[in-house]
């Protein structure tokens, strides 16, 4: 088990890196802007039936589904070194086997279309920059300028390009490259942070949390041409890592609730007013991800001792798991 002081160190290289720390500095900026805003009534919510898949294994992080149903997911199960790892496991019990190793942390990864590589995030140069790690053969090299910060990608369905956030001196953007070419489009800039962005199932538009308003982290939208963002849901509180349910309706996020403890909501895209908590039993729930089938839901929860696992849920809301 590795203790809180290692959490504490890695969300605080985290921050130095440009990163706003992830969850542990969501949960307070959703604090000040709850106490002074106040919430109404919450809409009641369907329930999901969750099952510890990382069971107070170390601190784990965000999890990517193969197109063959397993998952990839960062964690600091490895003692010896104390750093943030990738792993990848059976969905349906915590068999891990680590993927990478060093003396750094490998964050937030995504895995490629044709589950062939898995593109993550990793400070080994000091700071946090893209690599992509093939599977077979075994070799890993930057996808991106190693001298910029650049954070959260996501996979294009071509298999070809990929979506991410960039800072560059002040500013941070939305880009996305062509790794057979090493072409680069920005989207936008902006002073504000950008969080965790999304693609739409049509792949025409880009859906990111963005701390536009200084209030709140909203959810925006902006065209994968580029162009100027516009806001998609701004009911108060903190809200991030946006996914699209299997059918392409609706959006599932995390937002902080008035205790600043991150809850999964689900919204519909025409309506994102209209959305309402899923219920999932737990301390807390972020970072949703749906397996390639639709069947299944993956998520992040961090219980009263601060450990963070990984858990799994049939989906839609109402389903239950066959054993």
């Amino acid at each position: 088990m590795i203790g809180q002081s290692w959490r504490n160190r890695t969300r605080s290289g985290r921050r130095a890196a440009g990163i706003l720390g992830g969850p542990a500095v969501a949960l307070s900026l959703g604090a000040l802007a709850l106490a002074a805003l106040g919430w109404g009534p919450e809409p009641a919510g369907a329930a999901i039936q969750p099952r510890a898949l990382t069971y107070h294994v170390g601190f784990n992080g965000a999890p990517s589904w193969t197109p063959d149903g397993r998952l990839v997911f960062p964690s600091g199960r490895e003692t010896s070194v104390q750093r943030v790892s990738l792993w990848i496991t059976s969905a349906d019990t915590d068999t891990a086997m680590q993927i990478t190793w060093g003396t750094w942390d490998a964050d937030c990864p995504a895995v490629s279309p044709d589950g062939r590589s898995v593109v993550f995030m990793s400070n080994r140069t000091g700071h946090y920059s893209l690599y992509l790690k093939q599977f077979d053969p075994d070799s890993t090299w930057a996808v991106a300028d190693p001298q910029y910060v650049n954070l959260y990608p996501r996979w294009f369905k071509d298999g070809r390009r990929i979506l991410y956030v960039s800072q560059r001196d002040t500013l941070q953007g939305l880009y996305v490259r062509d790794l057979a070419t090493g072409r680069e489009t920005c989207l936008f800039q902006s002073p504000q942070v950008i969080y965790f962005p999304t693609l739409s199932p049509d792949e025409k538009e880009v859906f990111f949390s963005w701390g536009k308003t200084h209030v709140y982290f909203d959810l925006y939208r902006v065209p994968v041409t580029g162009g100027e963002p516009q806001p998609w849901c701004q009911m108060p509180g903190f809200k991030m890592s946006p996914t699209f349910t299997p059918d392409g309706t609706h959006v599932l996020f995390a937002r902080a609730n008035e205790h600043a403890v991150y809850e999964l909501w689900v919204a519909p895209l025409s309506a994102p007013l209209a959305g309402h908590k899923v219920e999932t039993g737990l301390p807390s729930s972020y970072y949703p991800a749906f397996s390639p089938d639709g069947k299944r839901l993956a998520f992040c929860s961090r219980d009263e001792t601060g450990v963070v696992d990984v858990w799994v849920a049939p989906w839609p809301p109402g389903e239950v798991e066959a054993h």
